[in-house]
């Protein structure tokens, strides 16, 4: 009777629990050369643009934060879209690796050996990976920001134009940063349901990799025929894109007036408001989630 309630306490003790198969896949990912190296390319991709917007900055009087404080730092601030960008290759590397890495190399019958469920699992990969983005936003915001101090050092040599900007100005800010917070939950949904689909680490990478572009270059490719064809339809079928819609979301929340339209947006005739936007995202993150979800429960592990 005691060796059965042993083994029932050690049957208890053994079955894996939810929080340390989150914890297992960031170890995974930390480990992992690709995920410092990638991060690290990605940071490096905000210093440069920091570089850029310093070099066009010097000797332009006009931009300068001593004459222009506001417009400098709107400038900046405008520059964030290229948080949502880096970070986004960034985590559709690691995504498609985390998950496609358990079929390439065949641990995943490993892993539901040992009573981890195929749902469990996949959950506690999307876990792990939404906490990485949420790191990687951060740093990557104090990375940028570090390096936007330094040009209004470098312009000014001081940072009393801060002073001159108010709640508006930190609310433009804003919008950035949620826009990057919302392309990461969708692109890591994203790269997961590419790569539960094709059960592979180099389908779901290059699907996942190729899905943003594009669909970035479909607006362009929409545009030309409706210019041919004078038909406004393939103008609104872009605003059913996610790429150029993710990209759209700032320009809808600030006024177009108050922002330079980011590249591969819609096109179109007329305004469409943020939910518009948000809308079609949610319902693409659904839609992929559903995908990732049902694939991965559906099928069978292959021997």
């Amino acid at each position: 009777m005691e060796v059965s309630n042993v083994q029932g306490h050690m049957a208890i003790g053994m079955f894996p629990s939810f929080p340390g198969l989150v914890r297992g896949e960031i170890t995974k990912l930390m480990r992992h050369p690709l995920t410092w190296v990638a991060g690290l390319l990605s940071l490096c991709g905000l210093v440069g643009v920091n570089l850029l917007i310093l070099l066009t900055d010097i000797g332009n009087d006009a931009r300068s934060p001593l004459k222009d404080p506001v417009g400098f730092w709107t400038n900046q601030f405008e520059g964030l879209m290229f948080v949502r960008v880096c970070g986004g290759l960034f985590l559709i590397m690691i995504t498609a690796y985390l998950i496609g890495m358990e079929y390439h190399f065949g641990t995943i019958r490993v892993v539901l050996g040992r009573g981890v469920g195929k749902l469990q699992l996949l959950f506690a990969k999307l876990t792990a990976l939404l906490i990485m983005a949420l790191g990687m936003l951060v740093i990557s915001v104090l990375v940028y920001a570090l390096g936007s101090v330094v040009n209004a050092l470098i312009l000014a040599g001081n940072l009393n134009s801060l002073s001159a900007l108010k709640g508006e100005n930190w609310k433009f800010a804003s919008y950035f940063l949620s826009s990057a917070l919302i392309s990461h939950v969708v692109t890591i949904i994203m790269a997961a349901a590419m790569a539960v689909l094709g059960r592979s680490l180099a389908f779901g990478m290059t699907a996942a990799l190729c899905w943003f572009a594009v669909d970035n270059m479909a607006t362009i490719m929409l545009y030309l025929v409706a210019s041919f064809t004078h038909n406004d339809i393939f103008l609104k079928i872009q605003t059913y894109l996610l790429g150029p819609d993710l990209n759209a979301l700032v320009s809808a929340w600030a006024g177009q007036e108050h922002v330079r339209l980011a590249m591969f947006t819609p096109i179109v005739n007329g305004s469409y408001s943020s939910t518009q936007f948000l809308l079609v995202i949610a319902g693409y993150t659904v839609a992929l989630l559903a995908i990732a979800v049902f694939f991965m429960a559906r099928r069978d592990v292959k021997e």
